[in-house]
């Protein structure tokens, strides 16, 4: 058999099927075309946003791996830079330190003698408060003498007011039955003392002292009187006035007040108002009376 194959006549069937295929793909050409176009489309983009992705993400790393590398240069720089600053600024302190302390010292002790300066300050400090201590203490004792000064006064014019009160104590004394009862807390009293008694007892000091003047008074005219006279003095002391320390009697005790004992050299006057030049020892001076002698008394 030969190589060669027979062929056999296509039957017109099978042709008119085969023209009916070719005409129908034709027609769906159009619609595959664009399927396809579609499909290879997808499949670039698909394609290209995977290559996209890729290159992004290589991006972004090394962008982020650049901009972490800038970041911490940047960072070491400004670190670097504060420690510097810092640094400078702790030695311009301490140098500006040193430098105040040398000028300092070297003004205290070479311009201004600062030690001189402080030994008199303090010097004058302590003469201040020496100053003011003694202030204070003559203050104090200014305070304490006007205070006393003004205790006396108040005592004074107490004692004048109870002196001027003397006839309030001079009458006779009422019966006890008259009188009111005694009641402790009604009883007048000033400086813690009675009234009635201070009255009586500075009413009795003045009177003695009134009739004290009254007494030099009498032998002040007597002596007088004996010079007019010529006569002369039966002592042989220089002066016949009485002094302190003459004067006899208690001030004070009842009864008494009104009587004080004083030495009379030669001149009195009796009873009977005779002028007497005899040396008479003692006379009695009563409130009111002529001294009288206690010889004539008795007669």
């Amino acid at each position: 058999m030969s190589t060669c194959s027979y062929i056999q006549p296509i039957q017109p069937q099978l042709v008119s099927s085969l023209m009916g295929m070719i005409a129908d793909a034709y027609d769906l050409q159009q619609l595959e075309l664009c399927a396809a176009r579609t499909i290879q489309s997808a499949y670039r983009m698909w394609r290209q946003y995977g290559a996209y992705r890729v290159v992004k993400r290589a991006v972004v790393c090394l962008q982020r791996v650049y901009r972490g590398h800038m970041q911490r240069k940047r960072a070491i720089q400004r670190r670097e830079q504060a420690e510097e600053a810092h640094e400078r600024a702790v030695y311009e302190y301490y140098a500006t330190r040193i430098q105040a302390c040398f000028r300092g010292y070297y003004v205290r002790s070479h311009m201004d003698n600062f030690y001189a300066r402080k030994l008199y300050i303090e010097e004058t400090v302590k003469a201040s408060l020496q100053v003011q201590e003694m202030a204070t203490q003559l203050f104090h004792e200014q305070v304490e003498r006007d205070t006393e000064t003004r205790r006396l006064q108040q005592e004074k014019s107490y004692k004048e007011a109870t002196e001027k009160l003397r006839h309030l104590v001079s009458t006779v004394s009422v019966s006890g039955i008259y009188r009111r009862p005694m009641v402790p807390c009604l009883t007048m009293s000033v400086y813690g003392t009675c009234v009635e008694d201070d009255i009586r007892r500075n009413g009795e000091a003045a009177l003695h002292l009134e009739h004290i003047r009254k007494m030099r008074g009498t032998l002040t005219t007597g002596r007088r009187e004996r010079q007019k006279t010529g006569v002369a003095s039966a002592t042989t002391k220089e002066s016949g006035f009485p002094t302190n320390k003459q004067v006899q009697g208690g001030v004070g005790a009842k009864g008494q007040g009104n009587v004080s004992t004083l030495p009379v050299l030669r001149v009195a006057r009796n009873w009977r108002a005779r002028k007497m030049t005899t040396a008479l020892p003692t006379s009695v001076c009563v409130c009111g009376f002529w001294p009288c002698p206690d010889a004539f008394r008795k007669r």
